[in-house]
């Protein structure tokens, strides 16, 4: 039963990016209101992947996996859904588009895994294309944080939910930018380190 849904939920995933992909492609350099939405839902979603690691349904950390799922999903609902003055930025272009490439990438590979059926290229792929693909979502992030300050301050925002910290989200979004590249180097490590031993299980290598 637990296999037969992870297939169903990956494939809903996969089929979800490859349709916010199709969507970018055909209005390149341009998002609009529907894609903003879209990424939304599907990292909204994705904290579904959080609760698999903590029950035990998948063999990943639940530590990396809240880690990532939290600086996807404060990005695009904290920041850009309610930034307009953001939206038009080529970082974001670039964001969704990195996102989605990995996630076409990386679902299907997961429901092959499951099967049984996933090809050497398909694991190599999953675990290569991040090797660029994380470096650009991570920068095209922190400059969204970035460009997002002025705003942050001028509109005081969320300044209810701080309102009993000793700094405002103005101030909490300065300190993520100190500590973001740790975090980003932290995964890709992590990744790098998976590729190691993931690649290492290929047949290719076995034969070697």
């Amino acid at each position: 039963m637990a296999r037969g849904y992870l297939v169903v939920y990956n494939v809903a995933q996969a089929g979800g990016w490859a349709l916010l992909l199709a969507r970018l492609l055909l209005a390149p350099g341009e998002v609009k209101t529907g894609e903003i939405r879209l990424a939304y839902y599907l990292q909204f979603f994705a904290l579904l992947e959080v609760i698999h690691s903590l029950l035990g349904l998948v063999r990943s950390g639940p530590l990396t996996a809240l880690l990532q799922w939290g600086g996807r999903f404060h990005v695009i609902a904290a920041v850009v859904a309610p930034i307009e003055e953001i939206q038009n930025s080529p970082c974001l272009v670039t964001l969704l588009g990195a996102w989605s490439l990995s996630e076409v990438i990386r679902y299907p590979q997961y429901v092959a895994s499951i099967l049984g059926t996933c090809p050497p290229w398909l694991t190599w792929t999953r675990y290569s294309g991040f090797i660029v693909l994380y470096p650009i979502g991570f920068f095209s992030e922190m400059h969204l944080m970035y460009s997002a300050l002025p705003f942050i301050r001028k509109e005081k925002m969320y300044s209810s939910f701080f309102r009993w910290a000793p700094f405002g989200y103005h101030g909490f979004i300065k300190a993520l930018l100190v500590i973001y590249p740790g975090f980003a180097l932290f995964l890709y490590a992590h990744m790098l380190s998976q590729r190691r031993a993931k690649l290492r299980l290929t047949p290719e290598k076995k034969r070697e």
